[in-house]
């Protein structure tokens, strides 16, 4: 199972550049998207606590929620991090707004990009 995982993570990490040092940011609003509510829904509540915890974390400008955020190789205004050990929050950093994008689990990383297209 360990093995696994790792392999699992290993494929989820070359489709992202290496983490990058976050400056001081500054707040911005978080924007969701309609169909944002229904995922929450959908997911573990401790997943969807954990995600929005991050979100405000985020809008806030805190330093430590963009710790080990990546910005997508496949489109560089979007950023992930981690919500959970399965579980990514997807999200573009704007100059004043935080656009909230998803919530994935990260065996569906690469499908979810296959959406960018």
């Amino acid at each position: 199972m360990k093995r696994r995982l790792h392999a699992e993570s290993d494929h989820e990490e070359l489709l992202l550049p290496a983490e990058e040092t976050t400056p001081l940011q500054s707040w911005r609003v978080p924007v969701f998207p309609p169909r944002f509510s229904p995922t929450l829904a959908v997911l573990p509540q401790h997943v969807a606590r954990h995600a929005l915890s991050l979100i405000g974390r985020l809008a806030a400008g805190e330093p430590a929620a963009f710790a080990g955020m990546r910005r997508l190789r496949a489109s560089r205004e979007i950023c992930r991090v981690r919500v959970t050990a399965d579980d990514r929050f997807l999200f573009k950093p704007l100059a004043h707004r935080l656009e909230v994008l998803d919530v994935i689990n990260r065996k569906d990383f690469e499908k979810w990009l296959k959406t960018l297209n």
